[in-house]
């Protein structure tokens, strides 16, 4: 039994309004029937076993109503128009916003909602990658999602400079540089298991390595690339080391492969045939001269005047080593040696003469 006594009941009369007694004692029960009615809820909301009776029986109305397809489709169109509503006033959206970040709040702190709602995020995407409509539905989203931010300058550079944030991260931390590394040697190794990617990239590097040929200014940025190189290579002791060790080893398998041997002599015996057949002797540079001096050469009755000499040191054309001897500014003459330079004087005999570098007077 409810005990409470209801006090302050409205005044069953209202200014100007004239009212008999069966109508105030009418209003009278009303007035008091609403006032208990919201003291049995009060109470019954403080008692657990009446909360949880209440919850069955709305879990009993839902199932009723989802079962019943009229009073279904009245609800859909009754959350439809609320919904529209609520989207219509600023102050309802604005307390919506603020019950999400309250909700959202919650649930991070919640570790066993967190982890639910894992599950269930792992089975919607499992379910979207064995449905084909789903796959090709966010293909196109992802396609429209792309295309609005390279559309939106904004965006696209708040993106770069998140992405040098995350590669300076990542190359400061040296797990994450070791699992690049590790991605990269088995992305490299399955390319090249993959004859077809092969092929492709083949086809790729051919059409960079055309377009570069005809691009004059990529031939020229190339070949300050490959002037820089040489020149590390050639100051890099280590390297140079390591070159000839590598030329000395290349040397000596061909020297034990019989097949290189064979190709060396061919090649030897055709330099030979090639010589007899022009003029039955190879002219050195000292037959073509008449009386050499460097500052004066005469070369069929033309005067030049040599600035650089390359020396052969070696019994056949196809092997040996080479050596210049390069004039300066100032009449002075230099030897190159590889790495080493020195200065030297003239040799005029030029016994081992290969190229000379003369300018016309």
């Amino acid at each position: 039994m409810v005990t409470d006594k209801p006090n302050d009941l409205p005044t069953p009369t209202s200014p100007g309004v004239v009212r008999n007694e069966a109508e105030d004692r009418r209003f009278e029960r009303r007035e008091r029937t609403k006032e208990l009615n919201r003291i049995a809820k009060r109470k019954s909301r403080e008692n657990v076993g009446v909360r949880h009776r209440e919850k069955q029986n709305d879990k009993l109305a839902k199932r009723c109503r989802r079962d019943d397809d009229v009073l279904s489709q009245i609800e859909r169109e009754r959350d439809k128009g609320a919904k529209r509503s609520r989207r219509e006033d600023e102050e309802s959206r604005e307390v919506e916003r603020q019950s999400d970040k309250i909700a959202r709040r919650n649930r991070r702190v919640d570790n066993e909602f967190r982890e639910i709602e894992r599950e269930a995020n792992k089975e919607a995407m499992r379910s979207r990658r064995e449905d084909e409509e789903s796959r090709e539905v966010e293909r196109q989203s992802d396609k429209i999602a792309r295309r609005n931010r390279r559309v939106d300058n904004e965006f696209r550079e708040i993106e770069r400079e998140r992405d040098k944030g995350a590669k300076r991260s990542r190359r400061e931390d040296v797990e994450s540089r070791e699992v690049e590394r590790q991605s990269d040697k088995i992305a490299r190794r399955n390319r090249r298991a993959d004859n077809e990617f092969i092929e492709i990239e083949r086809e790729a590097n051919k059409e960079a390595m055309r377009s570069r040929r005809e691009d004059e200014e990529s031939r020229e940025v190339e070949r300050q690339s490959d002037k820089i190189a040489r020149r590390n290579r050639r100051e890099d002791n280590e390297f140079r080391e390591i070159e000839r060790e590598r030329d000395k080893g290349a040397k000596r398998s061909r020297r034990e492969d019989e097949e290189s041997r064979e190709v060396e002599r061919q090649s030897d015996k055709i330099a030979r045939r090639n010589r007899r057949n022009d003029g039955e002797r190879m002219f050195k540079v000292t037959d073509l001269v008449d009386g050499f001096h460097p500052e004066h050469v005469q070369v069929f009755g033309v005067s030049y005047a040599c600035t650089a000499v390359v020396s052969h040191h070696g019994r056949t054309v196809f092997s040996g080593h080479y050596t210049a001897t390069v004039r300066r500014d100032d009449g002075s003459w230099v030897h190159c040696n590889d790495s080493t330079v020195n200065s030297t004087s003239f040799d005029p005999s030029l016994n081992d003469a290969y190229i000379l570098f003369l300018e016309m007077l």
